[in-house]
């Protein structure tokens, strides 16, 4: 194999890293539970059409959170952006 050939091959990835997959309902995530507890699941919903800036609440309980997410062990969780990422895929 040439250099040139070598170099090419190296440079193509086998799908775009998970940083930049848009999420979305049927995406593979990892997200990171209230006990820093990471688990993987899939996005069942999203919920951005219903969701208000948390200072608009007057309470601090039962906030709304963007995505549904169906784990993988069976619970179905609800969180925000920032505890939410693409899974990588294997």
């Amino acid at each position: 194999m040439s250099n040139e050939t070598r170099s090419r091959t190296s440079r193509t990835p086998a799908g775009p890293p998970p940083a930049e997959v848009k999420l979305g309902v049927s995406t593979p995530v990892e997200v990171e539970l209230p006990d820093n507890e990471k688990a993987r699941g899939v996005i069942v919903e999203d919920f951005a059409d219903s969701t208000v800036p948390a200072h608009t609440i007057e309470r601090e309980w039962a906030l709304p959170r963007r995505w549904g997410v169906a784990l993988d062990d069976g619970r179905l969780v609800f969180v925000d952006g920032d505890h939410i990422k693409a899974a990588a895929q294997p």
